[in-house]
């Protein structure tokens, strides 16, 4: 759609520049035909006045032609050829002494100019030449004809720079260049070679009757073609595909946003069967812990009681919600059988063991880890029993928490104070 915009924008803009030019040349042409037509007629009534004379000497003839050379400013000069063809009188003479006395019959297009005029008795223009004063011109000239008499020739010349920089205004050349054509021939140019405007030339044709045409050729300056063009074209295309990039991006985005959020809602559904799953798990798990006549009792890593069974609720009497993440198994055991039971250890393993490591030394070294120790009911009661410590690690073999299974102990040996462990000099009998 830009594109199209674009494209009728500037056939518009190409055809407002076209008639823009057609109107300035049609000026121009009007400027140079309107020119040619009052030099040619003012040259034309002072050859009748001069038929009309009987006789007439050089000062007249000189200060008549000066108050036509005043008004009409357009003229090389204006000259006087007798009936040899040779020019006689020049006004002004000053900058056109080559042209005194020069013989027309000389060079050819004088010559033919002379012949027409002569034959049909009436002004007649030459084709553009060199003029002896220099430059490019042309020569109208007008016979001075009576019934019984020839008296020669009025000629006026023109220079075709002069002629034009009189005609047309400063303003109308700084904005077109004017180029004339005369048989294919470029008589006059002023548009300079590094004007890249050909492809808006605009071509007539003025009439100079009598005579040969001029075909005109005017093309804008390359200041008044930026002005007269418009923006619109180039701000439609940067517009139009800025704003085509942007939907683009937009949309890029949008359809992004779309897999994300997609993405996001097969992983969350995912997630939720994953959460269900587990929780499914952690229900038969924790219905298998609490179903079991065995206590189970799980700590984290600092000893804070993690799981508490429904088996260690009746062994103890405590309430699962009195122990977990609250307790530690310190407050179910005897603190100075622990002390004991850590002074073997320290003396056992060859290093320090002290409080919560007492239970847990052996199952972090990965060692059997099964001993009686007398547990404290919340009632104050004691009893054995024979507990089995285990540690449990995750996939990446790092140790997450402790299990401990305490199993009633009976027939245990008192009388050498053993606390519970098990005596060497008394068997005993365990039972759940």
């Amino acid at each position: 759609m830009t594109f199209f915009v674009w494209r009728s924008q500037l056939q518009q803009d190409e055809a407002d520049t076209r008639h823009y030019l057609q109107v300035e040349m049609t000026a121009v042409q009007s400027h140079i035909e309107q020119a040619l037509r009052s030099h040619i007629s003012a040259l034309d009534r002072m050859g009748l006045h001069w038929e009309q004379e009987q006789d007439f000497t050089q000062q007249e003839w000189q200060a008549e032609a000066k108050s036509y050379l005043r008004d009409f400013g357009g003229y090389q000069a204006i000259e006087w050829v007798d009936l040899s063809h040779h020019v006689r009188w020049i006004v002004p003479l000053a900058g056109n002494e080559k042209a005194l006395n020069l013989d027309l019959h000389q060079e050819r297009q004088r010559r033919h100019a002379l012949e027409q005029a002569e034959r049909y008795n009436q002004l007649t223009l030459s084709p553009v030449l060199n003029l002896v004063q220099g430059g490019k011109g042309f020569l109208a000239l007008r016979p001075l004809q009576t019934p019984n008499q020839s008296k020669g020739f009025l000629l006026g010349v023109f220079r075709l720079q002069s002629f034009l920089a009189a005609t047309l205004s400063s303003d109308l050349t700084s904005k077109l260049g004017i180029e004339l054509r005369e048989k294919d021939q470029i008589v006059f140019s002023n548009i300079p070679d590094y004007w890249q405007t050909g492809d808006w030339q605009q071509k007539t044709v003025i009439n100079r009757e009598p005579g040969l045409p001029w075909q005109l050729v005017v093309v804008p300056s390359p200041r008044t073609l930026k002005e007269i063009r418009s923006p619109f074209p180039l701000w439609t295309l940067l517009g139009g595909f800025g704003l085509a990039s942007m939907v683009a991006i937009a949309l890029h985005y949008a359809l992004v946003s779309r897999q994300r959020s997609q993405s996001l809602q097969k992983a969350l559904i995912e997630q939720q069967r994953v959460e269900r799953e587990l929780q499914s798990a952690l229900l038969l798990n924790q219905a298998i812990v609490d179903g079991t006549n065995y206590s189970i009792i799980s700590t984290d890593l600092n000893g804070v009681i993690q799981t508490f069974n429904q088996a260690a609720e009746k062994m103890l009497g405590y309430q699962a919600a009195e122990i977990i993440h609250q307790q530690t198994p310190l407050l179910i055991h005897d603190l100075q059988e622990i002390e004991v039971r850590s002074q073997e250890l320290t003396a056992e393993l060859g290093f320090p063991v002290a409080g919560f490591e007492t239970f847990v030394a052996k199952a972090k070294l990965q060692q059997p880890n099964e001993e009686i120790w007398t547990y404290i009911r919340q009632d104050g009661t004691r009893f054995p029993v024979l507990l089995s410590i285990s540690a449990l690690h995750n996939a990446r073999e790092r140790l997450m928490v402790f299990w401990g299974l305490p199993t009633i102990s009976v027939n245990v040996c008192r009388q050498n104070k053993c606390f519970g462990r098990r005596c060497k000099n008394w068997p005993f009998k365990r039972r759940p």
